[in-house]
């Protein structure tokens, strides 16, 4: 809704292998091909990122297997932001993975399932409580409320996890999807785990 306040420019290196004349850019199989594998590890590195906004380096590693209208997919990431300012001044930050898997049930209804977590070092976690409490009491009475209510769960998320089981009804090719899904999420806090159901149902145009 509004211009950039900054540009920052990021080095991105992507490398992978590909067998069977595999298609990576979707992870269902159309196609109902024998067994196709991709693998690829990636990094990027924010030459000039926000401290305590954005990771300044992440590196991924990914893969997905497709055989017969049955497709798995996985991805694993580290995430490092900068603890000074120098360019080697890196701790680490968090890591998270993602599985999922998908058949094609009939040429138009696949079936779907998902798992995914995000993990938050610890040492990430009490710097970022440390911080907040820093700027609420350097801040002038008057903006100290909002303060306390912005920052008031820094530093307590410990990970977050989804498991999620979907169908997927494509109407028109595959550019209209009808989406339907269940989720149960799970977080875990300092002061406890709290849970949840999710369902939503949306239609998708040229994914």
């Amino acid at each position: 809704p509004s211009p950039a306040v900054g540009l920052h420019p990021e080095l991105v290196a992507h490398l992978a292998f590909n067998s069977g004349g595999v298609d990576p850019h979707h992870d269902s199989d159309f196609e109902r091909g024998p067994p196709r594998f991709s693998g690829g590890l990636s990094a990027a590195w924010d030459l000039d990122p926000d401290r305590f906004v954005e990771p300044s380096l992440r590196l991924a590693a990914e893969a997905l297997v497709k055989v017969r209208g049955f497709s798995a997919s996985g991805a694993l990431y580290l995430a490092f932001a900068s603890s000074g300012e120098r360019i080697d001044d890196q701790r680490f930050a968090m890591f998270g993975g993602l599985l999922q898997a998908s058949y094609l049930l009939l040429p138009k209804i696949e079936l779907s399932a998902r798992y995914a977590v995000v993990s938050i070092d610890d040492d990430l976690r009490r710097h970022a409580a440390g911080r907040a409490a820093q700027l609420v009491a350097a801040a002038p009475d008057e903006a100290r409320a909002e303060l306390l209510a912005r920052y008031e769960e820094a530093g307590r998320l410990r990970w977050e996890q989804e498991a999620t089981l979907g169908v997927n009804v494509y109407l028109f090719g595959r550019s209209l999807r009808w989406r339907s899904d269940l989720s149960w999420l799970l977080q875990s806090w300092a002061d406890g785990d709290r849970d949840q159901v999710r369902f939503r149902t949306q239609l998708q145009l040229a994914y």
